[in-house]
């Protein structure tokens, strides 16, 4: 991550445990979410495929 993420993760992460939320829940969550960030093309579902191949 860049520099200025880990400030990001860490407000996030102490926001998400004060409202209850298990540290590692918030952790994992916090990684998923940085993977849907990434700037990579989104999967199409199978069917938008199987319907551009009609």
């Amino acid at each position: 991550m860049p520099n200025g993420d880990s400030m990001w993760t860490s407000s996030l992460l102490y926001v998400l445990t004060g409202l209850g939320i298990e540290e590692q829940t918030a952790r994992q969550a916090i990684a998923r979410l940085g993977r849907r960030l990434d700037h990579r093309p989104a999967r199409r579902p199978r069917s938008a495929v199987d319907a551009d191949a009609r």
